[in-house]
């Protein structure tokens, strides 16, 4: 399910198959890239090199997919940690942003119907 934000939201794919959305409304954008940074620098600091980093962010995505596709429940936590790490591995120019990250404008409502009151002239 995606959930749209005030501004929108943030679509998120992995080998062409739709994997998560997140509200772009109070979270933005810059948001989403900043928890991803966060990760990657924490990751340095822990003495964990990029090509390491790169290989875990993969698999965490590989899993989340398989359970995607397996029909599985994935949890917000583990759906926020594969935005992160999809996001990393971005930031590595690991894959490319366009193939993974789609940000949808907010969908127009239909609005209010009008109704016209016709009046028979005599």
């Amino acid at each position: 399910m995606i959930i749209q934000g005030r501004n929108g939201c943030l679509v998120l794919f992995w080998k062409d198959k739709l994997i998560a959305g997140f509200p772009l409304g109070q979270n933005n954008f810059e948001v989403y890239k900043q928890q991803s940074q966060d990760l990657i620098i924490d990751s340095l600091r822990s003495n964990h090199s990029i090509p390491f980093q790169i290989n875990c962010y993969r698999k965490l995505c590989e899993k989340t997919y398989r359970d995607k596709i397996n029909g599985k429940k994935i949890s917000g936590y583990n759906l926020q940690l594969f935005c992160a790490c999809l996001l990393s591995l971005v930031r590595f120019n690991n894959i490319d942003e366009d193939d993974v990250v789609f940000i949808a404008p907010r969908k127009k409502g239909k609005g209010k119907a009008k109704k016209f009151k016709q009046t028979i002239p005599f």
